[in-house]
């Protein structure tokens, strides 16, 4: 059977309690896959909590050949 290697681009919406916009910025670039990848430790040390992820766009395409 071939084998393919196609990409996937997707695009969330995260709601996020944070201090601040840069702390929600930073918790969802660091946690987010398409669920909440945080662990308990890292939500009370950096005192933060991801509400809702709502996938907006999910889209595969062909991947550029390299090599």
């Amino acid at each position: 059977m071939p084998s393919f290697t196609v990409g996937l681009a997707r695009t969330c919406l995260v709601q996020v309690e944070a201090k601040s916009l840069d702390d929600a910025m930073l918790v969802a670039s660091n946690f987010i896959g398409c669920v909440d990848q945080s662990l308990d430790w890292e939500r009370n040390e950096l005192d933060f909590k991801i509400t809702d992820i709502e996938i907006i766009d999910n889209n595969a395409f062909v991947a550029p050949q390299t090599g």
